[in-house]
């Protein structure tokens, strides 16, 4: 199956997700990242839209903790900034989406959660096919652990049509 085709498919598939077992999954993240945050310094998230996985509440944790780090889109490269507030330091981004203001310092993380609309048992992972996090994943030291995140639902039983340019991640966490 073409990656267009895995998108529209698991899009549909996510979109059709109910409101409690939305709810369940993003209690059952949020339990997951305070676990594994307490083993890293700076933990790379991102600001769910839409359908996704909600992150609002692993984001406010991680600032409260002062180890939130969110992506900001500049011409479709993602750069990685500390938010110690995410009431006050994010504004509307690239693409729409809320990112971290201009001030906010760059970070390194060592922890960066993945949002995808599919995943498969081999790590791989499809996104919304502008490659800003596959480009960003590549820059990343071997050391930094890379874990894509979402609902159970979002796992494809057959392996994910994969490209040169994809990175394998250490791990997926589905809810």
């Amino acid at each position: 199956m073409m990656k267009t085709a895995v998108r529209e498919q698991y899009k549909l598939m996510r979109g059709a997700i109910a409101s409690d077992r939305r709810r369940d999954a993003a209690q059952q993240a949020l339990e997951a990242v305070v676990a594994l945050a307490a083993e890293h310094t700076l933990v790379m998230s991102y600001v769910s839209i839409g359908d996704e996985l909600c992150t609002r509440a692993i984001n406010h944790f991680l600032a409260e903790e002062g180890k939130l780090v969110l992506p900001r889109v500049e011409k479709e490269r993602i750069i990685p900034c500390c938010v110690q507030d995410v009431s006050t330091q994010l504004c509307e981004g690239a693409f729409g989406i809320p990112e971290p203001i201009a001030r906010c310092a760059i970070a390194s993380p060592t922890l960066v959660l993945v949002p995808g609309l599919a995943f498969d048992a081999a790590n791989h992972r499809v996104g919304y096919g502008k490659g800003c996090y596959d480009r960003f994943l590549s820059f990343l030291s071997a050391d930094v652990l890379c874990y894509g995140i979402g609902y159970r639902e979002q796992l494809s039983s057959a392996l994910l049509p994969i490209e040169t340019t994809d990175r394998q991640l250490d791990s997926i966490f589905l809810y």
